[in-house]
């Protein structure tokens, strides 16, 4: 009788233990993930069935003791997905799990999956375990605790812990023997697309800092003596996503973009994005090559925005007409065109030789060539007589 309980009890647990691998494997496949790192405190038999079942199902593992590992050469990756398997229960992950929150490892490259199985009070769990971190709003972490016969995933992230924003959880999807892993595929934006008003510290360029700084002069879509162009085209981009997504600016106004890299240096773009004084930049900038020993422009520390724009070229209208934009053109139009060509070259040769021009071949053949490039051509004739001006400095063409 006891031989048979204990073997029960056995059983039990292995399959408690295979539930949590498969209900791991499931998860990390359905987001496309490649390469785990395993961060246990199991016995090396039970870390062995884990290995075993990630590699069947075609998951490269790393296998790491959750009491010595040090996570840094483990997880500096940023250039393809890494998944994190790590055990709530462990003496050693709250330890862990702030070294991860120092080292900037709770973004969109690190997925993070967190067993909490067997604790009872998981919500107060979770916001013991992750309130102090520092999340932010691409945070890819999700919480998984048995409830009954099935397994709940919550996903938890945060709009700016640095900005004071409290703990966000939301319930992810659900996992069983039965079922497999049901769960919210959508883009996860989507369901963070409300960010509640958050504050961000944005940084802006403005050559003349003498005159008091109002954010509407960022929007104006006319000339404003000491603001780049650049620096407006920004703001009002900006603009669109602080509309759709509810956040605002809280703005601090530099004299230059580029600055030297050392801490408590003059206030510049780049080095208050470097050491985290401000959240996003709301201008942009020429790089050079001498800055690209320091300022790292395709992963910067800052979290970045992204966004797409559109053109629509109407294919109804007046007269049916249909948009042939970039169409080949039959052989029919190209002889068409160089006969029409020809003949304004014809014409203007006869005319210039009737007002006595100089060349009036060449002039006649340019003529017609810039007319075919769609530029303008005059004959010892400045075109461009203007000021242009990039940030209030004018330069003269």
């Amino acid at each position: 009788m006891r031989i048979g309980t204990l073997l029960c009890l056995i059983g039990c647990v292995a399959s408690m233990n295979l539930n949590l691998v498969n209900l791991s494997i499931d998860y990390f496949l359905a987001k496309g993930v490649k390469f785990v790192c395993y961060l246990s405190c199991e016995s090396g038999y039970d870390n062995r069935i884990v290995v075993s079942k990630l590699m069947q199902n075609g998951l490269r593992i790393s296998l790491k003791n959750l009491e010595k590992v040090i996570i840094e050469p483990f997880l500096r990756q940023w250039h393809v997905p890494v998944g994190v398997i790590i055990d709530a229960r462990c003496e050693n992950t709250n330890n862990l799990l702030d070294k991860a929150s120092s080292l900037m490892f709770f973004d969109s490259a690190h997925m993070w999956l967190v067993l909490m199985d067997g604790i009872e009070d998981y919500q107060a769990a979770t916001d013991e375990l992750f309130e102090s971190l520092h999340l932010s709003v691409d945070a890819d972490v999700v919480v998984v605790h048995n409830a009954y016969e099935q397994w709940l995933l919550t996903d938890v992230f945060n709009y700016g812990k640095v900005q004071g924003n409290p703990l966000e959880t939301q319930n992810l999807g659900t996992w069983n023997r039965k079922m497999g892993l049901v769960m919210d595929t959508k883009f996860k934006y989507y369901r963070r697309w409300d960010f509640h008003n958050l504050t961000l510290r944005a940084v802006s360029v403005i050559v003349d800092r003498s005159r008091a700084f109002k954010p509407e002069v960022l929007l104006d879509m006319g000339y404003t003596p000491g603001i780049a162009a650049m620096t407006k085209l920004a703001a009002q981009l900006l603009q669109v996503l602080r509309e759709q997504h509810n956040f605002r600016f809280n703005y601090t106004i530099a004299g230059r973009w580029i600055g030297a890299p050392e801490r408590n240096s003059t206030l510049a773009v780049t080095n208050s994005l470097f050491w985290r004084e401000q959240d996003i930049s709301c201008t942009c900038a020429r790089i050079y090559p001498k800055w690209m020993q320091w300022v790292d422009i395709f992963f910067p520390p800052a979290t970045k925005l992204e966004t797409k724009f559109y053109y629509l070229i109407p294919d109804k209208g007046v007269g049916g007409y249909e948009n042939r934009f970039l169409t080949p053109m039959s052989p029919g139009v190209w002889w068409s065109a160089a006969g029409a060509l020809a003949a304004c070259g014809l014409v203007l040769a006869v005319a210039a030789a009737a007002e006595r021009h100089p060349g009036p071949r060449s002039y006649a053949l340019f003529s017609v060539l810039a007319a075919l490039c769609q530029q303008a051509y005059e004959d010892g004739v400045q075109l461009f007589d203007e000021n242009l001006s990039s940030q209030g400095m004018p330069y003269q063409f």
